[in-house]
């Protein structure tokens, strides 16, 4: 359904008013005259660090708390436009005391078969890299927790949700709920293991069963099959069942949540293949005490961890949905 007229001029009014719209044109009004802020370059500093690197940081995050860390992904570490450059390094800038990660698409895909190696043939079976981009901002925040933020976003002050905003927290684009947009996947937090990126893989991944062909998923567009509409989708449907009916709803595909202790193994909800090859998309979700009977996972799903904290299961915790400009987070 379209948006009303109504809605969409105070959203236009809303937005001439804000502040950060007008920094936002004069920074367009910029690109516009220096073609070298929007165009890719390759750089001779490109940015520092590696998902192998990066986890060993991540892995030692207090499972209750919203960790130090802000998560954004790009093409490549070098070839960046300059705008996105700027962009990041408010973040950078405003957050001292957090760690900035960027990850290419090799990070990502290295990330998935190591961590989700269950996921990894739907997200390969995607047609283009901007769905695995999606993708991946809901497997990053169910493992590590943090707050990602898409690289042509501006930081205009420190970031460090509350523990009171909710154990996840999503903004709310515009006055009208009901806009199938009304919550980006754009900017989001989260406290490590919440059960509601588990919920929204799942729905991500139901999605991608219903829409098998490739060229049907183009034709359906990266927002309904891995962004911003199936992210809504995911948060209606989620606030609107209780822990009883998410679990129930889990169950087929994952009948044993891990468990609050786990010592040695960092199964973290990963689903094995009673066969040994621990890559399937079906099957169950083993528990992490002691892997479970019966689940044959591979070395890169199942790995001792024997110096970080124990996983603890995923909770239901309330949603903090912040209204209005999701750049004034």
């Amino acid at each position: 359904m379209a948006e009303p007229l109504g809605l969409r001029v105070k959203r236009v009014v809303h937005s001439l008013r804000d502040d950060s719209a007008w920094r936002i044109a004069r920074f367009l009004r910029h690109d516009a005259r220096d073609r070298a802020a929007v165009t890719p370059v390759v750089s001779d500093d490109p940015v520092a660090g590696s998902y192998r690197n990066d986890v060993v940081m991540l892995d030692d995050a207090d499972p209750d708390d919203f960790p130090a860390v802000i998560f954004q992904t790009w093409k490549s570490r070098s070839v960046i436009p300059g705008n996105y450059r700027h962009w990041r390094q408010t973040f950078v800038d405003t957050n001292p005391d957090c760690r900035v990660l960027l990850w290419d698409d090799a990070d990502n895909r290295a990330f998935i078969a190591d961590r989700f190696a269950w996921a990894l043939p739907v997200y390969d079976s995607y047609p283009q890299e901007i769905f695995r981009a999606d993708a991946v901002r809901f497997f990053f925040l169910l493992e590590f927790g943090g707050l990602y933020a898409d690289m042509d976003t501006e930081c205009l002050r420190p970031i460090r949700p509350s523990a009171s905003t909710g154990a996840v927290v999503l903004c709310r684009m515009g006055g009208n709920p009901d806009f199938a947009h009304a919550i980006p996947n754009a900017i989001m937090a989260s406290r490590p293991s919440q059960i509601f990126w588990l919920f929204a893989i799942h729905c991500m991944i139901e999605a991608a069963e219903r829409i098998p062909d490739a060229t049907a998923r183009i034709a359906a567009g990266p927002e309904t099959m891995t962004g911003p509409v199936l992210l809504k989708q995911a948060y209606d449907a989620f606030v609107a069942l209780d822990e009883a009916a998410v679990t129930a709803l889990l169950a087929p595909s994952s009948p044993s949540l891990p468990s609050d202790s786990a010592p040695g193994c960092a199964m973290r909800g990963r689903r094995c293949s009673t066969g040994g090859t621990g890559i399937r998309s079906t099957g169950p979700i083993c528990s992490t005490s002691g892997c479970a009977t019966g689940c044959a996972p591979t070395a890169a799903s199942c790995r001792s961890r024997s110096a970080a904290p124990s996983f603890r299961t995923p909770r239901l915790s309330p949603i903090g949905v912040i209204p209005g400009n999701c750049g004034l987070l």
